[in-house]
């Protein structure tokens, strides 16, 4: 189906009187977005799907060592948008469409992690925020973080824009096998289709490479990128 929306094959639909394109509806949706994208990452190999959190989410990637199961929008009174089952870890994902300041929210996220700390209280817990945050997302998951409760205080958080997400999940269709590539595609097509495109904040991305653990680039004193460092099989 997301193929034939993003082609412009799928049939308009009328809403409230109006005749509207699916491609259209899609580009407004970020649970759309969201189910394609998580998806289709969960059918990634174990490895593989390790080696993308651990880029995503460094100080979790160990613990990602083999998906048992994926949850979309479960109810807990509370509705994250993702829930990843692992062995010893529980990763609730939270995403916003738009990259705007003010669209993730503590509160929100408190909810969430009591929620997943009343139900699985044996389980490591981290939370993983897509969008929402603005043109600093690291400064403003710290803002956020701060506000939650001391008793959620160690719980892991994460949180990037769009296109940091992109070009991350992009990097690894050079090291992925081929069915495997042809997932990350559908997942790039399914971002790019909803609006993200390449990084364009180049002060942000420069930034958050520099910030982020092991990820493989290389930036000059000018800030300028000199590396863009290959996955390790």
């Amino acid at each position: 189906m997301f193929v034939a929306i993003s082609k412009g094959k799928a049939r308009r639909v009328e809403i409230n009187g109006q005749n509207v394109s699916w491609r259209s509806l899609y580009r407004r949706s970020e649970d759309l977005v969201t189910a394609v994208v998580w998806s289709r990452l969960a059918y990634l190999s174990p490895s593989s799907l390790q080696r993308v959190l651990s880029r995503l989410f460094p100080e979790i990637g160990h613990l990602c060592n083999e998906l048992q199961s994926i949850e979309l929008w479960p109810y807990w009174g509370i509705e994250p948008d993702v829930v990843l089952h692992f062995d010893s870890l529980t990763l609730v994902v939270e995403a916003k469409r738009v990259n705007e300041d003010n669209w993730q929210s503590s509160s929100q996220w408190r909810g969430e992690l009591d929620a997943a700390k009343e139900r699985y209280p044996d389980k490591q817990l981290a939370l993983f925020a897509i969008g929402g945050l603005g043109q600093r997302p690291e400064q403003e998951v710290i803002r956020l973080k701060q506000k939650l409760p001391p008793s959620l205080q160690s719980i892991p958080v994460q949180g990037m824009s769009w296109q940091q997400f992109y070009q991350v999940i992009v990097a690894f269709t050079d090291v992925a096998h081929a069915g495997e590539a042809i997932l990350i595609r559908d997942v790039c097509d399914a971002m790019t289709a909803n609006g993200v495109t390449p990084y364009r904040d180049m002060p942000g991305f420069v930034d958050w490479l520099a910030n982020s653990v092991e990820q493989g680039f290389k930036v000059s004193s000018g800030g300028a990128i000199k590396e863009f460092g290959r996955w390790k099989k």
